[in-house]
């Protein structure tokens, strides 16, 4: 993948200043231009604002005023790397909209940016910056969450992969291959088998399934996990397969977790309205509670 442009959108937050770190190591690894966006959002301004509050228009300049000193706080220890550094302040109604507007415009390679990592009745009414963005966004989305363990940067050693076997996930996989022989890394291919897959029936039946077929479906699956890690294109980087048996979402990020991966890269599908509502995703699940950055791209199967 060829990055020349990366934007790293901020809010000025403890968890922006966590991602800053990891926007800029890949600016640099990339030989990439670094954008640094600030988002303004503004209001209707068909409402009138009560007479004793300033004008829409004076607030705006008052809040880019302040901006402009936060942006430059931000940029100036970094000054000197050797990449180039473009700060942009945007103005426009949603955060989420306004950054993916600017990544089409300045056709934008990769975003790197922070996730707060909510859950709950609070992410059920307020919903996600950082995931509105990876739904949505033509390019690969790094994410890194505000309170991950190893949110820190450091070098990448160990890069877990999740396949289901779909073409997105292959695609994944060569992806991460390319970027484990870039950082020198490790490749950690996770399948999990889905707890829903299991045959349905009595306790006599549950037990059957476990004592005498699991361990058949884990070594079936398993070694079509291999066959794909040996066919799969790409350069020739130490893999290891892995299989699970649970809920991929929690499976994925407590294998992340265990094995000390420094890196997830999954596929995003892109699920929008009423089929999100009630599917969900996977990959945002994962980003919502990974202690380690998650690199997503849309592989089309």
């Amino acid at each position: 993948m060829n990055v020349q442009r990366i934007l790293f959108p901020t809010d000025f937050s403890p968890c922006s200043e966590i991602a800053l770190d990891h926007a800029l190591f890949h600016a640099e690894i990339n030989d990439a231009e670094l954008h640094i966006a600030h988002c303004i959002t503004w209001n209707d301004r068909e409402n009138q604002s009560p007479a004793h509050m300033p004008d829409a228009d004076t607030i705006m300049l008052h809040m880019q005023k302040v901006a402009r000193v936060q942006m430059e706080e931000t940029l100036d220890p970094h000054q000197e790397k050797p990449f180039k550094i473009k700060e942009k302040l945007l103005t426009g109604p949603r955060p989420a909209e306004t950054i993916l507007d600017y990544v089409k415009h300045e056709e934008i390679d990769m975003v790197v940016m922070g996730t707060h990592g909510r859950q709950g009745l609070y992410y059920f009414l307020m919903g996600s910056t950082a995931e509105e963005v990876v739904r949505l966004a033509p390019c690969p989305v790094l994410t890194v969450r505000e309170h991950g363990e190893y949110a820190s940067l450091h070098m990448i050693r160990k890069i877990l992969v999740p396949v289901d076997f779909s073409d997105a996930s292959r695609r994944a996989l060569v992806r991460a291959k390319y970027m484990a022989s870039l950082h020198g890394a490790e490749l950690l291919a996770l399948h999990v088998l889905r707890k829903l897959d299991f045959p349905v029936g009595g306790l006599d039946a549950g037990f059957t399934f476990i004592n005498e077929w699991l361990p058949k479906v884990k070594d079936e699956q398993m070694g079509r996990l291999e066959t794909i890690l040996k066919e799969t294109k790409g350069p020739d980087v130490p893999c290891k397969g892995m299989i699970d048996v649970g809920n991929p979402a929690r499976d994925i990020v407590h294998a992340a977790k265990i094995q000390r991966a420094d890196l997830i890269v999954m596929p995003t599908h892109g699920h929008t309205g009423f089929d999100r509502l009630i599917m969900g995703s996977t990959a945002e699940r994962v980003l919502r509670m990974a202690s380690c950055p998650v690199y997503t791209e849309k592989f089309k199967d």
